[in-house]
C-alpha cells in the first residue's frame, strides 16, 4: 500500500493533544517514527479487517437456507444436559464443543463435524458454535443441504431461482464460519448418490472453504457420506482428526422436550 506523505503543521496549542502529538513528532528520530508508523498501520489493518467482517456478517448470515425455513437460536448456555439419560455424555459434547468455538474464535480453520442420531442436539450444538463466533463480528452462515435441493428443484426453468443460488454459494464461500446441516440427508433413507448439480455445489463450496472452517452435522458416518458424495469432497468436509469430530451416537433424540 503506497504510503501518504505530508508536511505536519503546528496545531492550535488550544488542542493540547494534538499539540503533545505533534512536539513528539517533530523531536522523534527517524528510527522512531518508523515504529510508530508501524503501529498505526497495524491498528489500522485491524480496524479494517474488523470493519470488513461487521459488515460481512449480516449479508452471510441473511443467506442461509434454514431447515423447515426456520431461523434457529441457540446458545451454549442454553444446553439443558439433563434432557439426556446419559449426563456425563451430554457434558463431554458440549465441553467439546466449546473448545472448538474457542479454537475458531482465536482463529484456526480447522473443520468440525458433528455426528448423531435425529433430534440429539448436533445442530444445536453447531448453531451455538455460530453464536459465539457472531459475537465475535465473524460472518456466518447456515446451509440446510434439504432446503439447498429444494432450491435447485425450483431453479430449473427460472432464472430469479438460479440467481438465488449463485448468491447463496457465494456467501458459502465468502463466510468465515459456514454449518451444513444435515449433510447426508439429501442421500436418502437408502443412501444413494447424490443428485449431480448437488455434488457439483458441494464441490466448489468445499473447494473454496479450504482455508476457512465450515462445520458440518450428519446422521451418517464418513464411509456412508463416501457413497454420497465423491471422496474429494468427504475428504474435504469431514476431518480426520478425532479431537475435530463430535461423535453425539448414543444420546436420546430430545427434540421437542
Amino acid at each position: 500500500m503506497q504510503r501518504i506523505t505530508f508536511n505536519m503543521q503546528e496545531p492550535p496549542k488550544e488542542c493540547e493533544g494534538a499539540h503533545r502529538a505533534w512536539e513528539w513528532w517533530i523531536t522523534a528520530t527517524e528510527e522512531e517514527k518508523a515504529v510508530a508508523r508501524r503501529q498505526m498501520d497495524e491498528k489500522n489493518e485491524e480496524f479494517i479487517k474488523s470493519e470488513c467482517k461487521r459488515l460481512l456478517t449480516p449479508k452471510t448470515w441473511k443467506k442461509s437456507m434454514w431447515p423447515a425455513g426456520k431461523e434457529i437460536r441457540f446458545c451454549f448456555r442454553d444446553w439443558d444436559y439433563t434432557l439426556q439419560a446419559d449426563h456425563e455424555t451430554a457434558k463431554a459434547v458440549a465441553c467439546q464443543a466449546k473448545a472448538l468455538s474457542d479454537k475458531i474464535i482465536a482463529g484456526s480453520t480447522d473443520n468440525a463435524a458433528f455426528i448423531g442420531g435425529t433430534g440429539c442436539g448436533k445442530t444445536s450444538l453447531a448453531i451455538a458454535i455460530l453464536t459465539a463466533c457472531r459475537k465475535h463480528s465473524m460472518p456466518c452462515m447456515v446451509l440446510s443441504t434439504a432446503e439447498l435441493v429444494s432450491s435447485l428443484d425450483s431453479s430449473y426453468g427460472y432464472d430469479d431461482a438460479r440467481r438465488q443460488i449463485a448468491k447463496v454459494e457465494k456467501a458459502a464461500v465468502d463466510c468465515s464460519v459456514l454449518l451444513l446441516d444435515d449433510l447426508g440427508v439429501e442421500g436418502g433413507p437408502q443412501i444413494k448418490p447424490v443428485r449431480r448439480d448437488m455434488a457439483q455445489l458441494m464441490y466448489r463450496i468445499s473447494n473454496a472453504r479450504l482455508d476457512k472452517a465450515t462445520l458440518v452435522t450428519t446422521n451418517n458416518t464418513p464411509a456412508e457420506l463416501g457413497r454420497m458424495y465423491d471422496e474429494r469432497i468427504v475428504s474435504r468436509l469431514i476431518p480426520k482428526n478425532k479431537g475435530q469430530i463430535v461423535d453425539m451416537r448414543g444420546l436420546d433424540d430430545v427434540r421437542g422436550k
